[in-house]
């Protein structure tokens, strides 16, 4: 089995005020005086929205906070919500772990430069206490940006709503009916299910934020005693590692990406500096509502778009490994193949997996201040003052 994640294009040279890791917000310096001129409009938005670098004005990290939009830069008053940073990374990690249906999982995370953690994750043994779920998993991260709100919502009902889908609600009739089997019929149900309900839950999110501008990628993955079903909704990732064989992973939602870029243009959006609008750098999201209201178009044809990929994979308990479950900010540092070779390296030395993903925020730490490695970068920013962050980072491994 291959792994079909995207090959990663080579980073745009932006310009030497900017450090190397990909920044999230476009913020001139708050000391703007006569002498300092910020980019014109038409030096900015180039026709047909360009991929030519963007002219960065110097800043520091104490910030008025700026968005690109069509009518060029926009000073923003919510610069707290679009993502700050602080002086000195929060390295505190929260674990988790625990057994159950032949499975061993633990999960770290880890804020980093962030003011506030954004990011969620729902771990569940048991999908319910009861047939015909009893014997079925589920675990998802979500990695939130411009808030935390939206990640948080989804946490709180991902899981609720999928079950209470009527996709759902027939293969649950069928389970109970052919003791407990998972059918052809009921693997296409699920599918069908899976996006039905990230679009409810995302015109839920939508009612309960209304104005709030967060937005959530997600990827969700359910384990039954047969098959491992993946939902992936943006650019966090599942990595499937299996003996002799490259590790499966999921593919990347992101604006440069022909499918989505066609999708983007088609809305009335562009592609700029890979990101819509110049502005965001993750494609389809729950919330991220302003991205999300050209009148007379699906929810799925929006420029942000809440449809998930969903990946059926049947389970071969003879050379599955282990599941790794992370927003980008892991991916940023480590490809899948590398990171399944580092789990399964450490895994041959001890069993502990909580003691394993905080091997590995020790290892990328280490590497994020060697080499400015980018951390997740979902907004244009200029922070300054260190050469690179740790993203927080939720980490699942599953075993």
């Amino acid at each position: 089995m291959s792994c079909i994640g995207p090959a990663q294009p080579a980073k745009s040279q932006i310009s030497a005020s900017v450090v190397d890791s990909q920044p999230e917000e476009f913020s001139p310096s708050t000391a703007v005086t006569s002498s300092t001129r910020l980019p014109t409009v038409s030096s900015i938005l180039q026709p047909r929205f360009s991929d030519e670098p963007l002219p960065v004005v110097p800043a520091n990290s104490s910030l008025r906070t700026w968005r690109i939009t069509r009518e060029g830069l926009v000073q923003c008053s919510d610069a707290y919500s679009m993502g700050a940073f602080l002086d000195k990374p929060k390295t505190v990690k929260t674990n988790t772990d625990g057994q159950g249906n032949g499975l061993k999982y633990a999960m770290s995370s880890m804020q980093g430069w962030r003011v506030d953690m954004e990011d969620a994750h729902v771990v569940e043994v048991s999908m319910a206490d009861r047939e015909p779920y009893k014997e079925w998993s589920f675990f998802a991260v979500f990695d939130g940006h411009a808030g935390s709100l939206a990640a948080d919502d989804a946490a709180q009902n991902i899981l609720q709503t999928l079950i209470d889908t009527e996709q759902f609600e027939k293969v649950t009739a069928s389970l109970k009916s052919n003791n407990g089997v998972l059918s052809d019929e009921c693997l296409k149900l699920m599918e069908e299910g899976i996006k039905h309900g990230f679009l409810s839950l995302d015109e839920r999110i939508r009612q309960k934020l209304d104005t709030n501008r967060s937005g959530s990628t997600a990827v969700c993955a359910i384990l039954t005693p047969t098959h491992i079903i993946i939902a992936n909704l943006g650019d966090s990732r599942a990595v499937l590692s299996r003996s002799q064989e490259p590790a499966f992973g999921t593919e990347d939602h992101k604006p440069y990406n022909d499918k989505e870029r066609q999708r983007i243009e088609e809305a009335g959006g562009s592609v700029m500096i890979q990101r819509i609008n110049g502005s965001l750098a993750v494609s389809r999201a729950f919330g991220d509502f302003e991205y999300k209201n050209v009148p007379g178009l699906p929810a799925v044809q929006q420029l942000v778009s809440p449809e998930p990929d969903v990946y059926v994979l049947k389970r071969n308990h003879e050379k599955d490994e282990f599941m790794v479950l992370a927003c980008d900010g892991v991916y940023d540092v480590m490809e899948n193949d590398e990171l399944a070779n580092f789990v399964r390296g450490r895994l041959n030395v001890h069993t502990d997996l909580k003691l394993v993903c905080n091997e590995f925020f020790k290892r990328t730490r280490t590497l994020t201040i060697v080499t400015a490695v980018q951390g997740s970068s979902h907004y244009i920013t200029q922070p300054t003052g260190f050469e690179g962050r740790t993203r927080e980072s939720p980490l699942v491994v599953i075993h």
